[in-house]
């Protein structure tokens, strides 16, 4: 049964669209971890918790992007 899934996922790896989809949101998802990496060294907040730091830079910028998403 798992010969018949794997010979089913060679197959669909033959397709561009599918294949190019896959290389976009890898690219997408290291992306974002190099930016909360980079955000939480600058910060020196932790890394899954980037928004809480130590000299609440973030914690500003996320009220005032509230308040300006509520004033709209």
């Amino acid at each position: 049964m798992i010969d018949y899934f794997l010979i089913g996922i060679k197959s669909m790896m033959k397709s561009s669209v599918l294949t190019f989809a896959i290389y976009f949101v890898s690219f997408l998802l290291l992306l974002i971890l190099w930016r909360r990496y980079s955000i939480a060294k600058i910060s020196g907040g932790h890394f899954w918790i980037i928004f809480i730091s130590r000299k609440e830079i973030f914690i500003s910028i996320m009220l005032m992007s509230l308040e300006i998403a509520l004033y709209l």
